[in-house]
């Protein structure tokens, strides 16, 4: 099966972009799909012609997923696998600074951060107790072996006392075994007592392998290294007497739990576990560097449980375990054991072309005994943290970036140094491709001897075991172009694992419970699919029902908004009607008033006309009766004085007279 783990935006991610895109790399970013396991790589702006490319695998991590998950989506199988006597292996494969080194070792003194490596080897003593296997029936061994520059180098080897810190571990040569399989002859085999052993031995490893600052990794691994785990056990003395005897019983410790059964080597491997949602892997702001650290940068573990100061050549070797304690005495290594398992996680070192890495200042040297080869966490102000055993062990010193760059720049011939090793890493790693194509193919011959590496990792894989490949690759765009390359070879390794050369039986046998667990899950999913398609159903129709109840309630809302807007403005026209109403009977009463004054007026004004009228009449008759008076008053003076005569002119005056 085969991983690829996505690591998160690092500090210099931006900057290798820029760089891409000033030479124009064809490939850019990179799209992970954690719930469908695929990858999709998109072109590069320099390549706009190009499609996208989609690859599969059996699961993606992504960048958010921790150790712990990294280890039981398929290393745990692995293990159990191991302990139950079979031959398994991890290959961690991706460019240089994607996190290959963090997956396998990570932080061995932080619980949370530690590798696959410390994890499988916390596990394999974690299954052993609670198998009930007796430590005196149980032997569990760790070696590393170093492929530098196709030179084999013993990572645990300790010099014997006397020969001083000069002294150079022995050459190791490869051999083939009895059975064909290619071993390395003179490999120290560190027996373990527990985890807490292999944290120093993996320290120890570390502090003595190549390494070197590059352009894209400031503590790039120069090397592949691979870490061999045996388990061996074996029945108690009176089991084995008894299964001499015929008998079929089998005992175990008091107060343990029984040893469960071993899986069966048909079973499918264990199944990924299911990622959250699918992550876009394209080039997020940043980091700060003063809150987060490259987290695949390692740190070293202090002398736990060592009394003083730590001291050089002060770890467990094969020489220096003698003993051991009360609950965990010495087991015979030399007699005969019931089940060997073994499991090989092999460290590629990354892949990288050699005009990157040749900018890159120093050359790759193995660290000394007195400081650790790897850093810590990035320092605010652009320094780096290392661990070195000064006064006292685990004691932290701080080291100032310009002073490293400084002594790297004095290095002679150290970008030189750097760009051989990226040759001679390249050219293993093609080697490593071409088996993995001849694998994939099964046609003619595969070309294992080709290199030390591929010689030594010959039967995990195309032997019968049951092997995994981690791939890691970095979100920078500046990094297109390598994790295409890295995901092709990663499809074909898939492929070669897949046809690796396991009997035919056992392949029929897997094909067929993994035919009968898909045809389970398919089962399953029909179920799965008829009962949501019926929730569903009844969904849609209980929104329908809904939605008929809520429309009839609308339309009763909207009838009685309707009837009460025509009782307004029923209401309102009758207002206005009645208002008019009102106005036009104030008016007509008004022109009626006016009328009536006008009538009464006029009466009023004809009464006082024909007042005054007969006023003026009677003053008129009052005054032609003065006048007549005065005519007649005269008329008899004159007539007193004249002669009367009398003329009657009218009855009036005769009257009168």
């Amino acid at each position: 099966m085969v991983h690829v783990r996505c690591r998160p935006e690092v500090e210099g991610d931006r900057a290798l972009a820029e760089a891409a895109a000033a030479r124009g790399c064809a490939w850019g970013g990179l799209w992970a799909d954690s719930e469908r396991a695929t990858i999709s790589v998109t072109p590069g702006p320099a390549s706009p012609g190009l499609r996208a490319v989609h690859f599969g695998f059996d699961a993606v991590i992504p960048a958010e997923a921790t150790q712990e998950e990294v280890f039981k989506a398929g290393a745990c199988g692995l293990v159990r696998d191991a302990v139950a006597g079979r031959s398994t292996a991890v290959f961690a494969y991706g460019p240089s600074g994607t996190g290959k080194t963090f997956t396998l070792l990570g932080e061995v003194a932080d619980p949370r951060r530690m590798g696959l490596v410390p994890r499988s080897i916390a596990e394999v003593f974690a299954r052993l107790r609670g198998s009930g296997v007796r430590a005196a029936d149980s032997l569990v061994t760790l070696s590393v072996l170093e492929v530098y520059n196709e030179r084999l180098t013993d990572l645990l080897w300790e010099a014997a006392p006397g020969e001083g810190k000069a002294a150079s571990p022995p050459p190791l040569r490869i051999a083939e075994s009895a059975s064909g399989t290619a071993v390395c002859l003179g490999l120290t085999r560190a027996e373990l007592e527990g985890p807490a052993d292999a944290r120093q031995l993996l320290v120890k490893a570390a502090r003595a392998s190549h390494r070197a600052a590059t352009a894209l990794n400031r503590d790039s691994n120069r090397s592949h290294r691979l870490f061999f785990i045996r388990v061996a056990t074996r029945r108690p003395a009176g089991q084995q007497a008894h299964a001499q005897a015929g008998g079929s019983g089998r005992s175990r410790p008091h107060g343990r739990s029984p040893s469960p059964a071993p899986s069966s080597p048909l079973a499918p491997p264990p199944r990924s576990p299911a990622w959250t949602a699918a992550s876009r892997m394209h080039t997020p702001e940043p980091a700060d560097p003063a809150t987060s650290s490259p987290p695949w940068i390692c740190s070293s573990v202090s002398q736990a449980g060592r009394g003083g100061p730590a001291r050089d050549g002060d770890w467990l070797g094969a020489q220096s375990v003698a003993g051991r304690s009360a609950a965990w005495p010495s087991p015979d290594t030399t007699g005969p054991w019931d089940s060997e398992g073994s499991m090989v996680l092999v460290d590629l070192a990354g892949s990288e072309s050699a005009g990157r890495e040749s900018g890159s200042a120093g050359s790759a040297q193995p660290a000394s005994h007195g400081a650790a080869s790897f850093h810590g966490r990035p320092s605010s102000s652009g320094g780096s943290i290392s661990r070195t055993p000064t006064g006292r062990s685990g004691s932290l010193s701080r080291r100032a970036s310009p002073k490293a760059a400084a002594a790297a720049s004095v290095a002679a011939g150290g970008a030189a140094r750097v760009g051989s090793d990226t040759g001679n890493i390249n050219r293993s790693l093609l080697t490593l491709s071409r088996v993995i194509a001849a694998l994939a193919s099964r046609e003619g011959r595969v070309p294992y001897r080709d290199s030390k590496l591929t010689r030594l990792c010959a039967d995990a894989l195309g032997g019968r075991c049951t092997t995994m490949m981690i791939g890691t690759l970095a979100p920078s765009r500046g990094m297109g172009d390598d994790a295409r390359t890295a995901l092709e070879f990663l499809a074909r390794a898939r492929e070669a694992l897949n046809l690796s050369q396991t009997p035919l039986e056992e392949r029929l046998a897997r094909a067929f419970l993994l035919a009968r667990e898909q045809l389970a899950d398919a089962e399953a999913a029909r179920h799965r699919l008829e009962a949501e398609a019926v929730a569903a159903a009844e969904a849609a129709a209980a929104r329908l029902a809904d939605a008929e109840r809520a429309a009839e309630q609308e339309a009763a809302r909207l009838q009685e908004v309707w009837a009460s807007q025509l009782e307004q403005e029923r209401e309102e026209a009758e207002a206005a009607l009645a208002s008019v109403k009102a106005r036009l009977e104030a008016k007509a009463e008004e022109a009626l008033r006016q009328g009536l004054e006008a009538a009464e007026q006029a009466r009023v004004d004809g009464r006082r006309a024909a007042e005054a009228a007969r006023c003026e009449g009677e003053a008129q008759v009052t005054r032609a009766r003065q006048e007549g008076a005065s005519q007649l008053e005269a008329a008899r003076e004159r007539h007193a004085k004249e002669p009367l005569v009398l003329t009657v002119q009218s009855p009036e005056a005769a009257a009168a007279l």
